[in-house]
Order: C-alpha cells, then structure tokens, then sequence
C-alpha cells in the first residue's frame, strides 16, 4: 500500500501553496485536509467493505456496479473469525442477518462412514476473539447494502449506481471510461471487479488473468424442513450448526445450515469432465446431472441431494490466477477476486476480500496532512576528561552515566553518588501493588508491538493484560520518599533475535509515572516506555480507586471494591515471585537524522523473586474490579493523547482476578540484557 500512502500526501501537497508559505513563516491557517473522492468498480463484498471503511473514514463514494442487483446469488459464506472481526471494525454482525455459529464439522466417507473424528468448534472458540459464522452470501450482501446507503452511521452515504459497466480503468489519471463512453474521474480507484476483472488489465501489460480449472461445483439451497420431514435424512442435518463434507476419490459435497438454521446450504466439487462447461456463475444445471456424477455416493446422501427443486442447482467453475506482481498502480488499488481469485481452501476466500476492503480503507484516513513534528534534546554538556578520569579510577566497578555529564555521576536506583550499589538499601523499601489482570483482544494488543519480532506464545486472538498499580516508599535514592506508577503487561510475548532464538516474558508497551526521576531513569538505562501523569490513589475501608490525570484532564480511573482481609504470611514468608520476565523495547532517535534511531532493540529485565517479599495480601472478586481509559483528544492531552487513545480502544472480554499485594523489598532491576 505504498502507493496509496503517497496518495495522501499528493492530496496535501495539492492544497494551496499560499497557506504552505503562510505555515512556515509562523502564521497557521484553517485549511483542513478535504476528504478523498473515491471511485469503486463492482459491487461485491470485498468493494462494498472497502466503501463502508472509506466513507466512515471521511471519504466521498461511489460505486460502478454492471449488474441490477435484481438476482443475488443464493449459496452461503464462512465469516471464519478473522472475517468477523474484520466486519465488526465496520459495525456488521453477520448475526444480525442469520447467520449461524459453525459448532462442530464431521468428516465422513462417500460410504457415509466416518473418516476422522469431528472437529469441536464451540469447544475451541474461547480461543478466537469472534465466532465462525456460517452466512447467507445475499443476506451478508445486503447487511453491507445498506450500510453502505443509509443515511445514518458515520461518513456521507455513498452512492450505489447499478447496471453502469465499466469497460476501461486508466490508474495514473483515476479515470474509469463506462459502456456508455462516459468517463468519471476520481482521485482514487477500487477495482472490486470480480474475477473477470477490467481494472486488474489496467495495471499494466501482461497481467495474468484468471483461468478455469479441472473442478466445478453444484451449488444450490433449500428448506432445512424439507430434510427434517424425513425420516431417513433427519437425523443428518438435525443438529444446529454442523457442517458435514463427504469424500470420495475425486469429489466431495460440504452440507452446513445458514438463515437462522432454516436453509441448508450444498457444495458439491466434481471434476469439470462429469458435468461440462460452464462460465459463470448464473448457468443452471439439471437434478439429474447432479444425482448422476454422485451416484456412488450413500444413498441417504443422495436422498439429500434429491430434495432440491429441478431450477435450483447452480453450476459454477472455479478459478484460479497466477499472483500478481502487485495489487496497486498509480491511484489505483484492486481489492477480493480482482486481485487474488484461488479455488476454496480453508474457508478464507471470503474472509480475504473483507480484509482487503478493510485494509485499504483503513489504510486511507480523513487526516492526510501526515505532520512532522521535529523533537529536540538539549545538547549533553562537555564532559570534563579530568573528572571522568579520577572517578573512573575511584568510584564503583560500573559506574552508570546519565546525562548531564558535566556535573559527575547521578544518583538513581541503581547506584548512590559514588557508583555503589543501592541493593541493600531497597531491601528495607516497601511496594503497594494493585493489579487487575483481565483477557482482551490479541489483534489490538499486536497494535502495541514496536516491530514484527514481537508475536504471541500461542496463537489464541484472545490474549491476557494486567494493569498494575503500584505505590513504592522509602525509597534511599529518593531521600526516603517514593512515588506511584501505572503499568500496562502484556502477557505470553515472544520475541524472535535474529538466529530465530525466542525469549519469552511479559512486554511493557507504555507506563506511567508521577516523578521526573524515576521516568528519566527508567527510560536512559532500561528503555523502559515512562511518561507523566499525575496518579492519585485513595484507600477507604475495604476499597482503593486510582485516577490517572494530566494538567486536570482525567484519563484513566482504576478500582477494586470488596478486597477481603488482609492476609499475614507466617514469621518466614515465602518470596514474592513473578513467573515472567519483562520485555520492553529501548527506543532513542538520532540527532539530525530523520527516521534513524541512535537506540532501537529489545531489553529484556530479568525477575529477582528474592528482592522481595510478601507482607500482606487481599483479594478482590473480579466483578468488583474495573478500570476505563479515555480519549480526551489532543487538546486537553497535547503528549499523551495517542497513549489514551490507544489504550481507550484495549476491550476487556473478562476481568480475572484482583488483588491489593503489600511487599517489603524492592528489585533493582539491575540484571539487564539487551537483545541486539
């Protein structure tokens, strides 16, 4: 989608220069970024999700469709559990439209015989954030209809314009030519057109262009009652939300209900020489034909087959394309079948066009104007070659340096004033730690990760987090004082070095501290991700609540309700221990050198469970537990309003536990390695 980020900033750079001039000699004009006007070819699922995400997006819309939408195809389509959260990003519940969650799929032999033991859907889908749906490909369709149309919801309509071929697609001047002769131009093109696709022509010379393989398949609905009134065939297709597939040596039939339970739903793929010719997707073929290349099959499959109505089996090839060199030319961007038609495996053709749709207008957001904000440091005083020589000789074995330099070596949690460690002293400091730790979405947790070295233990969309609240005192690096944090985990991270090795640990995308000393600390020597905020921790009775505020502007409220009494381990307490070491990624841009970093590598901070111990623990019930964030916008938080934004979007599926923990002891956080 390189092209299409370019596209945004070509759409800044089309704006008046005058305000341009204006900007840079200090004067800010009111000129906003103008939505993009976007033409969009065909009318199918993958085009009408790219729309519905372009127009909540800002955009102008419109789509070419050369059909009249007047016979919508009839068979049905997996919403896998990507797709479904793929169309829940655009408000789409396929649900809503009768969809049925896939509970079970059995494997069975022409002969009716079982093949393999059945795979347990339900069981499994705690591991996946959204449900396997099984849909209606025309009631999907028209849930996408009218979002795209309605008048409510986000972003202008957009407009749908039915039996408008297009015949010719020029992607550098965003210009379609229609049957008609007319042309329309845009600043931006979707080419959504299907397998037989014109836009995909228009990339370049050479294109690859989708080819009929060796197999076909019969396709057709009917009335799950029909194979309920009987006898013989109900005991099939009784259970709600099984998919059945039958094999045999060269063709199979799946089975699986859809519209509330009320249809059945065939798929029946065949070697094209049994059943003969056919170029799209709208040819019909005969009972007859369908029960002739069957016949081997079980009879009481045949029986199922039998109960379709004559004009109902459809007959559709399946295609196939070489890949293509790319998906994107000049203004112009191919989405679903017109980029990648493939024969069905695993379910996911549809699944991809819906994320295509919503990659690309994800891709192409309202704010264009794509700012750089230039941060500077202020430049390390001199070091004084004479004074960092005598204390090299005389202080510590590993003396920390910490800007600024000239002024010798600063006291933190690591080391006093003279190199020495602060070990023995933390051991008399003292932590208060609250901690909701809750399960959420992988996929928004993934958007935390700095690079694609970072991946999840397992391969589950719903993944845990803890928030955890901590209050540190007596602390000798602070004169005695202390102060309190808010982290953010993320729970079972990997991170892959570059010999393939993995380490493992809990990773820290972002926390927040309400001292200077501990931030600038924590982010030169650890590379730990501390920004400001106020914290503001009150205890009454049996409840704590937290509020998180910048300047006035509250943006995160924590509470645990109900905490039980506090529990006193015995006159030998057993060592507090966290099972995962932290991961956090050691971030420091370049002087002078846009988009290089001086710093960029993973740390990993080892767990000490011997630096502390348990003083006292209290439980909270996991529904007495909450925690919100809020995106307050850029004004009331100018530095930490992405941070807030973010976090507001984390879901939570389900809290837990909770729990208040009191320790004596602190780690040092000394036992560092970088991952480079």
């Amino acid at each position: 989608m390189t092209t299409l980020a370019n596209l945004a900033t070509t759409s800044v750079d089309s704006f008046d220069r005058e305000d341009d001039c204006q900007a840079m000699n200090g004067e800010h004009t009111a000129s906003l970024p103008r939505p993009l006007q976007v033409i969009v070819v065909g009318g199918g699922i993958a085009s009408l999700v790219a729309s519905i995400t372009l127009r909540q997006q800002g955009h102008n819309v419109v789509i070419y469709e050369k059909s009249r939408f007047a016979n919508e195809t009839g068979a049905a389509i997996h919403c896998t559990p990507n797709a479904t959260s793929a169309l829940r990003h655009i408000g789409i519940d396929p649900r809503d439209g009768g969809a049925v969650p896939l509970v079970e799929s059995w494997w069975w032999k022409e002969s009716n015989e079982e093949m393999s033991p059945p795979t347990a859907h339900a069981a499994d889908a705690h591991r996946w954030e959204s449900p396997w749906l099984l849909a209606h490909r025309a009631q999907l369709h028209n849930q996408l209809k009218a979002k795209s149309t309605s008048t409510a919801g986000k972003g202008p309509p957009i407009k749908l314009l039915t039996s408008s071929t297009v015949v010719q697609a020029a992607p550098q001047t965003s210009t379609i030519t229609l049957e008609s002769g007319e042309t329309k131009q845009a600043d931006l093109i979707i080419g959504g057109d299907g397998v037989h696709s014109v836009t995909r022509q228009a990339l370049g010379r050479g294109m690859p262009t989708a080819f009929k393989t060796d197999r076909y398949a019969f396709r057709f609905t009917y009335a799950k009652a029909l194979a309920m009134s009987d006898p013989v065939t109900r005991p099939l297709i009784e259970p709600e939300g099984v998919m059945i597939s039958w094999y045999g040596p060269d063709r199979k039939i799946v089975l699986y209900p859809t519209s509330g339970n009320t249809l059945l739903n065939f798929v029946c793929i065949h070697p094209a020489s049994a059943s003969g010719d056919s170029d799209d997707y709208n040819k019909t073929a005969s009972k007859a034909q369908l029960l002739e290349v069957y016949a081997d099959f079980h009879p009481v499959v045949l029986k199922l087959l039998d109960k379709v109505a004559e004009d109902q089996v459809s007959l559709y090839p399946l295609y196939d394309m070489k890949q293509l060199p790319t998906f994107v030319s000049g203004r112009m961007a191919l989405v679903g079948d017109a980029a990648h038609p493939f024969t069905p495996h695993l379910a996911q053709g549809g699944a991809m066009a819906i994320e295509d749709g919503l990659s690309v207008g994800t891709m192409l957001p309202l704010v264009l104007d794509f700012l750089e904000y230039g941060s500077s440091h202020d430049e390390y005083y001199a070091s004084r070659k004479i004074l960092r020589d005598h204390l090299d000789k005389h202080l510590g074995s590993e003396p920390r340096w910490r800007s600024p330099l000239g002024f010798g070596l600063l006291q933190g949690p690591r080391q006093d004033l003279l190199g020495r460690s602060h070990r023995e002293s933390l051991r008399q400091s003292t932590s208060k730690d609250a901690s909701i730790r809750f399960t959420t979405s992988a996929a928004v947790l993934r958007c935390l990760f700095p690079s694609d070295c970072y991946s999840f233990k397992t391969r589950n969309t719903v993944q845990f987090a803890t928030l955890t609240l901590q209050t540190l005192d007596r602390l000798a690096w602070l004169g005695g004082g202390g102060y309190s944090l808010l982290a953010f985990y993320i729970h079972g991270v990997c991170y892959q070095q570059e010999d393939g090795k993995l380490v493992e640990g809990k990773y820290c995308p972002v926390m927040v501290e309400n001292l200077a000393d501990p931030i600038i600390t924590g982010r030169e020597e650890l590379g730990i991700p501390k920004v400001f905020s106020d914290i503001d921790i009150r205890r009454s009775g049996t409840s704590l609540r937290a509020t998180v505020a910048w300047r006035g502007t509250t943006w995160a409220e924590l509470h645990w309700s109900k905490l039980s009494a506090p529990e006193t381990p015995g006159p030998s307490p057993t060592p507090f221990t966290i099972p995962e070491d932290l991961l956090v990624h050691k971030y420091i841009p370049s002087f002078g050198k846009s988009g290089v970093a001086d710093a960029d590598y993973p740390v990993l901070i080892r767990t000490k469970p011997e630096s502390s111990r348990i003083v006292s623990r209290q439980e909270c019930p996991p529904e007495k537990a909450s925690f919100s964030f809020v995106d307050a916008g850029v004004k009331a938080l100018p530095t930490l309003s992405n941070i807030a934004e973010a976090l507001a979007e984390v879901p939570v599926y389900s809290i837990v536990s909770a729990s208040v923990v009191e320790k004596e002891g602190v780690s040092d956080f000394s036992d560092v390695t970088a991952l480079r």
